[in-house]
């Protein structure tokens, strides 16, 4: 999803925010809905289907579009048709990053997926949003509600579909709607069930011969960051090179498969390496601060922190540990970047979502507040300096 406002959130979508708009075409959906109407316009060059994907994910603001899905148009249309589509919706600035994603491969340009299958995607994407304002709403609450919710859904939901022994006879629209839903759920909830099926499907790409350079190569290779299936997302990434491809870390791993208990890494830029290490069992208050790259909110937090003596003081007393998200890839030249500018406030990411499951992230920067290892509060947000109030009476417990 592409978003013109700045929005933190878990998930498992691309956001940017900010850029210059060229004259509009059409700033509502009104207006557009009244253009299709009257004739021909550059959308009619997606495939039906494509179109109303597109269609539905267009996301209005008061005066212009909001944010839509760049999937439909990366993986059907030619560069300058692209270009055209976004002019209509004023939305030109986009154009060279999604032409960059085009990665040289052909378009892919398929039927409409079978009538029950795409019912049932449409009810996983509806099941999808509703889950997170549930969530969202939950954490004003100081629970917040799990993503298990959503793999249980999606394997309730698609289980008959995803046979091992009937993917090769699915038609290629019906493993394409399998494979983005797999995607969704395993970087929404760290599936890994999912994440093997989103493997065998794209497996079954590969034997088709189906050109998976426009999207499906680098979301296979973020859904395997996101288990953290390093070897494997090194060996898709080094079959199917891309310009402007971050290198995969290699990883250390002393704990091994059988240690039981919380663990962090630590990134080593120069060696490109992430090695993980254990965290201590947490006794009394103690703070994790959970924050990802690309978000404001989540920069100024640290910024505070990092420039403010006292709070840094203060949390650095309740055994402060600032962390990336536990369910998405790992974002090292954040974590170089930030390592870099505040050693004192070191940077880490999670091993796995399963040893982190009580830090249950719905938007970032999210403080989480844990006695004896359990989630007592979770402050969500920096609205601005009246946060460290509210996080320092959360520390002393008080109400805010």
């Amino acid at each position: 999803m592409i978003a013109r406002s700045v929005a933190c959130a878990v998930l498992a979508a691309l956001y940017v925010a900010g850029a210059a708009r060229a004259q509009p075409a059409v700033h509502s959906r009104a207006e557009l809905t009244m253009l299709m109407a009257s004739g021909p316009t550059a959308l009619d060059a997606l495939t039906p289907h494509g179109k109303q994907v597109f269609l539905d994910s267009l996301k209005w603001g008061e005066r212009d579009l909001s944010g839509f899905s760049p999937t439909p148009l990366v993986r059907e249309l030619t560069a300058a048709q692209i270009a055209g589509v976004l002019r209509l919706l004023d939305s030109a600035s986009y154009a060279d990053m999604l032409v960059r994603m085009l990665n040289d491969g052909a378009p892919l340009r398929f039927a409409a997926p079978s009538t029950t299958l795409e019912a049932a995607g449409k009810a996983f994407k509806q099941y999808y949003e509703d889950n997170e304002k549930r969530r969202w709403a939950s954490v004003d609450a100081g629970t917040a509600l799990g993503t298990d919710d959503l793999a249980r859904y999606y394997h309730a939901a698609f289980a008959a579909y995803l046979q091992a022994q009937t993917l090769s006879s699915r038609q290629h629209a019906d493993l394409l709607l399998l494979f983005d839903v797999a995607s969704q759920v395993v970087l929404s909830s760290g599936d890994a069930q999912a994440l093997g099926q989103m493997r065998a499907i794209y497996a079954e790409f590969g034997r088709r011969g189906i050109d998976t350079r426009r999207t499906l190569d680098d979301s296979m290779v973020r859904a395997l960051l996101a288990g953290r299936r390093f070897g494997e997302a090194r060996a898709v990434a080094d079959a199917h090179p891309r310009r402007g491809r971050e290198a995969i870390p290699g990883e250390i791993d002393s704990l091994g498969a059988s240690f039981r208990g919380r663990s962090l890494y630590r990134f080593d830029a120069a060696a490109n390496t992430l090695e993980r290490h254990a965290v201590a069992p947490m006794y009394g208050t103690q703070v994790v601060l959970v924050v990802d790259a690309g978000c404001k909110f989540s920069e100024e937090a640290l910024k505070a922190i990092g420039s403010d003596r006292a709070l840094h003081e203060r949390l650095g007393g309740a055994g402060l540990l600032v962390m990336t998200l536990p369910r998405t890839p790992v974002p090292t030249r954040f974590m170089a970047d930030w390592n870099a500018k505040y050693p004192q406030l070191a940077l880490r990411a999670p091993f796995n979502a399963e040893e982190w499951a009580d830090v249950d992230v719905v938007g970032v920067p999210a403080f989480f507040i844990l006695e004896n290892g359990r989630v007592r509060k979770t402050i969500s947000g920096w609205p601005g300096q009246e946060q460290k109030t509210v996080l320092l009476r959360a520390l002393d417990g008080l109400s805010p």
